[in-house]
């Protein structure tokens, strides 16, 4: 990361936060809508995925495929969604991230060698 990015980064990293917060609660309801689910079963709708997915990504990694099982909840109904994953699938899906991020570690470490850091 530039000096200069850092630099302001350090002096307005709180009111970035409290800016971002505050959108967030502002618009919360218009980003929501009522009539598709409540907002309570929004938010453990989207932890259940969360937990699904990090529990994919882990499976995945030492399996070549595996199958999920995600319960949401609409409308006080619970419906059940099963699908099956494959290693390359996964693979692929997150290849992208993966090479945007071996290219930030590169980034990172020839700004490191030029400032004197082994």
């Amino acid at each position: 990361m530039s000096d200069l990015v850092e630099e302001y980064k350090n002096k307005h990293i709180e009111n970035y936060k409290m800016a971002i917060s505050e959108i967030i609660k502002n618009n919360t309801n218009m980003l929501f809508d009522e009539d598709v689910m409540s907002y309570n079963e929004y938010m453990s709708n989207r932890s259940q995925v969360w937990y699904v997915a990090n529990q994919l990504k882990e499976d995945l990694s030492t399996e070549d495929e595996n199958e999920i099982m995600l319960s949401l909840k609409i409308h006080g109904t619970v419906k059940m969604f099963e699908a099956l994953y494959t290693r390359r699938q996964f693979e692929r899906l997150i290849e992208k991230d993966i090479r945007h991020s071996i290219e930030l570690v590169k980034k990172v470490q020839q700004e490191a060698v030029q400032k004197g850091v082994d």
